[in-house]
């Protein structure tokens, strides 16, 4: 465990998984990310965690469908979203996926 920039992290996923979306026609989208605060987690887990959830995204979303990685501040922690148009598993909700983050420390510069 150690601490890792929500911020960088879906930046090195969103790379990780566009030519995989390019080639399914899907967009795949890094959401405007503000200035967030550093999370203590796992960056393996956390990469396995959120590449199942893009790996899920992909599978579901149509040709011309869009999948966005988006991560937003709270005032108790930081949300990591995995956000697409395809069919998902959470009907009534807006198909996406969130995980929150506790115990943090001061926010990271954008840039």
């Amino acid at each position: 465990m150690g601490s890792l920039n929500p911020r960088l992290l879906l930046e090195r996923l969103a790379v990780a998984y566009a030519q995989k979306a390019r080639n399914q026609g899907v967009e795949l989208q890094l959401g405007a990310v503000q200035e967030l605060p550093v999370i203590q987690a796992d960056e393996e887990r956390m990469v396995e965690v959120l590449g199942n959830l893009i790996s899920n995204a992909l599978r579901h979303t149509p040709d011309g469908g869009k999948i966005v990685l988006a991560a937003e501040g709270r005032q108790d922690g930081v949300e990591l979203r995995v956000e697409d148009s395809g069919r998902g598993f959470l009907r009534k909700r807006s198909h996406s996926c969130s995980i929150d983050f506790t115990g943090l420390t001061p926010p990271v510069p954008a840039g």
